[in-house]
């Protein structure tokens, strides 16, 4: 089974994506509770613990801060066999398991051809791979008076991917405020959401899963160019693998995508009240939708 610890972000519990939703700055403390857990939030805490607590306002003037982050992404790509050594290969596998080039449509390739692969080589895969990148900005306010305090974010973070035509966006938010209603009585207000857009081409061969267009231009044979005189090339690879019979390009290219937007909104309120003839003792009421 998987097992996972309770996520609890300034008091209440919560997903992981409300997690990812939390940037740094946002944050003024995090801990891990283990052995404790069980007692404290009952079974859910069976497999321990995360507690984060989000900044709230200060007491002061205004305060703003802002950070922006730009990074890139890449990685290495294995190195396979160019078209010429996977043509030589072929013929040797060919050749022991008993084919003969004078065979009727015989898989052995011929020393023309294997002189014509030498200098006509092509790795799909690094014709289509390339740096990602990803951009952040975030923005907070907080401040307040005795009476009450404030505290307001905003993030936004941009993403490409390692292949052409895919973007991701989305945007982050989060406010809170705590306010002095009477002496031992506090009343504090929070909202937090998200708003997140992926767009991507299309690309549903052989099923959906996000690895095909990488293990497609992977699996494609070095020697098949991509494109003759501008036009596609019929790169049927002579089995039924929905894999390798497809043309990558031409389905990254062809203006198909799948698109998701996603939305998120929480809301947590609290009424706290310190009991006047029990010091340290407080009852807290707790809302959060």
């Amino acid at each position: 089974g998987i097992y996972r610890p309770l996520l609890v972000i300034h008091n209440e519990p919560r997903s992981a994506h409300d997690l990812t939703t939390l940037h740094g700055s946002e944050v003024a403390t995090n801990s891990v509770i283990k052995d404790a857990a069980p007692a404290i939030y009952g079974a859910r805490g069976a497999n321990g613990v995360v507690v984060v607590m989000t900044k709230r306002g200060k007491t002061g003037a205004p305060r703003f801060s802002y950070n922006a982050s730009y990074g890139v992404s890449d990685g290495t790509l294995p190195t396979m066999m160019n078209g010429y050594e996977l043509a030589t290969y072929t013929n040797h596998y060919n050749l022991v398991g008993g084919k003969k080039e004078t065979d009727k449509d015989s898989p052995i390739y011929t020393a023309d051809e294997l002189e014509h692969f030498k200098n006509n080589s092509q790795d799909w895969l690094r014709m289509a791979w390339k740096p990602s990148h990803v951009m952040r900005h975030t923005f907070n306010v907080s401040g307040g008076t005795e009476k009450a305090t404030y505290f307001a974010g905003i993030t936004y973070n941009n993403q490409d991917a390692n292949f052409d035509n895919v973007q991701a966006n989305r945007w982050t938010f989060r406010a809170s405020a705590d306010i002095q209603i009477a002496r031992g009585l506090k009343a504090g207000l929070g909202l937090s959401g998200d708003l997140s857009q992926k767009k991507m081409y299309f690309l549903k061969q052989g099923g959906e899963s996000p690895e095909k267009d990488f293990s497609s231009l992977l699996f494609v044979a070095p020697f098949k160019p991509a494109y003759v005189d501008g036009l596609p090339v019929n790169i049927n690879a002579g089995t039924s693998s929905t894999t390798e019979n497809f043309h990558f390009f031409e389905a990254q290219n062809s203006n198909n995508y799948t698109s998701s937007r996603n939305t998120g909104l929480n809301v947590n309120a609290s009424l706290e009240y310190e009991l006047p003839f029990i010091k340290g003792l407080k009852a807290r009421m707790n809302f959060n939708k």
